[in-house]
């Protein structure tokens, strides 16, 4: 499973700067974040190990 880090880190925009994350708890299947990104705010959603199965 990947981490949100490794997600952060894959985003070219983002390489130097700012990032900041805060989990977002509630989610069934998939792992939610909240990130700021040098003053815009996005939403980043993981899945979850084998959420494919369940989800087309």
């Amino acid at each position: 499973m990947k981490s949100i880090e490794d997600v952060i880190g894959k985003v070219e925009e983002w390489k130097g700067k700012n990032v900041t994350y805060k989990y977002l708890p509630g989610g069934l299947t998939n792992r939610n974040y909240k990130l700021d990104v040098n003053g815009e705010s996005y939403v980043v959603r993981i899945p979850g190990q084998k959420t494919d199965i369940f989800i087309d």
